[in-house]
């Protein structure tokens, strides 16, 4: 008996504590922006919007080696989330309109230092 109220009790206490927000990790695959990549960055925008309670441009990829404008988008994306919790994200850039692992690595690192803001917030509160 003893068991089942420290079950009841546990659950009780799991079930009111905040969640922390792990965002996906964006892998691109191939010689242009792919869209499993942009899907999964605007995935990572959409759960952020929902725990700081924003809203971040839509942004796509057009299928060419050189989407100046998603990488536009997402660097907006980052300026704005940075503007609501006070982080300061890295200007992410394709070097010579190919995507690069250099390009994935700063999306990646960009959200990884959103992630720890956002958890960190969470437990302050």
């Amino acid at each position: 008996m003893k068991k089942f109220f420290a079950l009841i009790f546990v659950i009780g206490i799991l079930s009111t504590a905040q969640a922390d927000v792990f965002l996906r990790h964006c892998f691109n695959h191939g010689d242009n922006l792919s869209f499993s990549f942009a899907n999964c960055v605007q995935s990572n925008f959409r759960d952020i919007d929902r725990e700081i309670d924003t809203f971040s441009r839509f942004c796509t990829v057009n299928g060419t080696g050189n989407d100046f404008f998603f990488t536009s988008c997402v660097n907006s994306n980052f300026s704005r989330v940075d503007l609501e919790i006070s982080t300061f994200s890295r200007n992410c850039s394709l070097f010579q309109g190919q995507p690069t692992f250099a390009y994935e690595s700063c999306v990646n690192r960009n959200f990884r230092e959103i992630e720890r803001k956002i958890n960190r917030l969470d437990d302050q509160d």
